[in-house]
């Protein structure tokens, strides 16, 4: 697989292509252990295909959860400002 072509991939796509190649890699494997693997290079390849599909899926797993973060700034500071109050109303009935 191209480094670059599974960038153009949807998410579905990108976790499809993940298992096939973890099945492609378990059938390398027991080629490996029955002694019918011809090109052992390929175990590399495949293992480095799925490291950047995954990574490639989190990436944007991390820029989703980004973009929710900034689309709501000012609920999260509101929900900080009713926690400190709540902390500081609290304290004053301790107090008192």
């Amino acid at each position: 697989m191209a480094k670059t072509s599974f960038r153009d991939l949807d998410d579905g796509a990108l976790v499809d292509q993940v298992a096939e190649s973890k099945d492609e890699l378990f059938k390398l494997r027991f080629q490996l252990a029955t002694g019918q693997l011809s090109n052992y290079g390929r175990i590399r390849e495949v293992r480095r295909d799925i490291a950047r599909l995954e990574t490639e899926l989190r990436a944007r797993e991390i820029a989703a959860a980004e973009a929710l973060l900034e689309a709501e700034p000012v609920e999260a500071g509101a929900r900080a400002a009713r926690s400190r109050r709540g902390q500081e109303r609290t304290a004053r009935e301790e107090n008192a």
